[in-house]
């Protein structure tokens, strides 16, 4: 995983160590990647380790709202630094797939598809979204600060209405693109629920693909379930209120 490395994101890892200084971005000063593990579950995070810039408030952006806070140059690092590790940046490891979710991870696929120009290696990427609503639009004026080359901003690309997309910039360089649902696949193709990427998406309808969200029934069954007070089922529902009762007095 890589994160925005928001001081909350640092409180919850352990044996964070340096991989690699990635030198000056986005305004930040010298950006230093660094990796620890996130517990309870040991999952193995890569961060960048510059807390000034990651200070203050983060906020959801959709498509009428244009972003005034830092959040652009926040989340371009964000895909910028996992660009970087796809790239070399640990010489330990390397990434066979990048999936990026949703806006704030948008530029990853950009980045690679700018780092990649001039050599024969290609990485692929998925983008998945979870709401089409939310698009990480920002001014025009702030695309120079985002460390692409100029053709970068255009209708092939991350422009948007005038304005610079990173849902946009995902959902255009990505190989892949998921949603939650095959249903939702199919209503951000439509007028109604494109947000204003109906046109795009419909270009990359073969490339679509929805998942529907969900959980497997024979493990996560309360019919099943050895982890609760009472086993119970649709016919036989008894079972749920002894689950209550159980869970109640354990709060």
């Amino acid at each position: 995983m890589v994160l925005t490395g928001f001081p909350a994101v640092l409180d919850g890892l352990r044996d964070l160590e340096p991989v690699a200084d990635l030198g000056a971005a986005f305004g930040a000063g010298n950006v230093r990647l660094e990796r620890g593990v996130l517990e309870p579950h040991g999952v193995v995070v890569y961060w960048c380790a510059r807390i000034s810039f990651m200070t203050g408030p983060a906020i959801r952006i959709s498509m009428p709202r244009i972003g005034r806070t830092r959040n652009d140059r926040r989340f371009a690092l964000l895909g910028w630094a996992a660009a970087r590790i796809v790239t070399g940046a640990d010489p330990c490891w390397k990434p066979h797939i990048v999936h990026a979710h949703d806006w704030h991870a948008g530029l990853a696929p950009a980045y690679l598809r700018a780092f990649e120009r001039g050599s024969a290696a290609h990485v692929a990427s998925v983008m998945t979204v979870h709401n089409l609503a939310y698009q990480g639009t920002f001014p025009a004026s702030e695309f120079g600060a985002l460390q692409l080359s100029a053709d970068f901003y255009s209708v092939d690309g991350v422009e948007f209405y005038g304005h610079v997309s990173f849902l946009k910039a995902g959902l255009y360089y990505a190989d892949r693109i998921t949603t939650v649902s095959p249903t939702y696949a199919r209503e951000i193709q439509t007028q109604a629920h494109g947000a204003g990427l109906r046109g795009l998406l419909q270009t990359r309808t073969h490339d679509i693909s929805g998942i529907l969200n969900g959980v497997d029934y024979s493990i996560w069954s309360p019919s099943v379930d050895e982890n609760i007070a009472s086993k119970y089922t649709a016919g036989e529902p008894s079972g749920k209120s002894k689950c209550k009762a159980a869970l109640q007095g354990s709060a």
